[in-house]
C-alpha cells in the first residue's frame, strides 16, 4: 500500500518550500534583498586603467569631391591627396592591429579588435574614393587594385586575431 498525501496538501507543501527558498540566507539574492538602484543599472561601466582613444576622421572628409576629374592634372593631384589619407588610415590600423596583441585581458583586446576593425573599415572607404579617378591615373587604378587585395587579406588576418 502506498501513502499519498491529500491533494490539497501538495500546492500548500509546494508554496512554503518556495516561500523558504527565497527568503533563505547565502549568496543567493533574496526576497528581503533592497532592490537595486535603478541608476546603476543604466550606467555603463568604465574601466579605471582605461586611457581615452580618439579616432580621428578620414582625412579629407566629406568636403573632398568624389566626381570624376575633369583632367589628367586634377586627377593627378586628387590622387596625391587619396594617397596620403589612405596611408594615415592604414598606419593608424596596423597600430590598432598590433596593439590587440598587447591588451592585457580579453575584454580589452576585444575593444581594440573592434577599433581595429572600424580603422580598416575607415581605410577601405578612402580607397573607394580612388574610383572616380581610375579613368585617368593608372596609378589609381594601380593602387586600387593592390589595396583591395590587401583590405581583404587584412580582413582574414584580424578574423584570426578576435579575442
Amino acid at each position: 500500500m502506498i501513502l499519498r498525501p491529500p491533494a490539497p496538501l501538495i500546492p500548500a507543501l509546494a508554496a512554503a518550500f518556495l516561500v523558504a527558498g527565497c527568503a533563505g540566507q547565502g549568496d543567493w539574492p533574496s526576497l528581503t534583498d533592497p532592490l537595486p538602484d535603478p541608476a546603476a543599472r543604466t550606467t555603463p561601466y568604465k574601466d579605471p586603467n582605461a586611457r581615452p582613444r580618439e579616432i580621428a576622421p578620414p582625412a579629407g572628409g566629406d568636403e573632398a569631391a568624389d566626381t570624376v576629374p575633369e583632367s589628367a592634372e586634377e586627377a593627378a593631384a586628387r590622387f596625391v591627396e587619396v594617397e596620403a589619407a589612405y596611408d594615415a588610415a592604414l598606419k593608424a590600423y596596423i597600430g590598432a592591429r598590433d596593439s590587440i596583441a598587447a591588451a592585457p585581458d580579453k575584454d580589452v583586446a576585444g575593444d581594440r579588435w573592434r577599433e581595429a576593425q572600424l580603422l580598416l573599415t575607415r581605410a577601405s572607404f578612402v580607397r573607394e574614393r580612388l574610383i572616380p579617378l581610375m579613368d585617368l591615373s593608372e596609378a589609381a587604378a594601380a593602387l586600387y587594385a593592390a589595396s583591395d587585395t590587401l583590405v581583404a587579406s587584412e580582413r582574414q588576418k584580424l578574423k584570426a586575431l578576435k579575442p
